[in-house]
């Protein structure tokens, strides 16, 4: 879940919250809560957080950068997120 306000310079400023889930290894369990602020422009945000590593049951801290439809960056490891939008009506 992002809260971002774009300016109408381009400037982009927000908050994501994100629950990962982790489906590998048989079963469903939580894997990753993490918090971030975010900073850029439109079309790239930098990211800073902290959050929770429940399948290693420790903190993390993590960076990262947004662009269209994906996010990229180190929680301890690299990872690449796809985005997608869903529309509930």
């Amino acid at each position: 879940m992002a809260d971002r306000k774009v300016n109408s310079n381009g400037n982009t400023t927000g908050t994501n919250l994100a629950l990962h889930i982790n489906l590998i290894g048989g079963g469903v369990s939580l894997g990753k809560l993490k918090l971030s602020a975010l900073d850029g422009n439109e079309d790239v945000q930098g990211e800073l957080g902290v959050g929770y590593n429940f399948l290693a049951a420790k903190p993390l801290a993590f960076g990262g950068l947004n662009v269209p439809h994906a996010a990229f960056g180190f929680d301890g490891t690299p990872y690449i997120t796809l985005h997608t939008s869903w529309k509930i009506q």
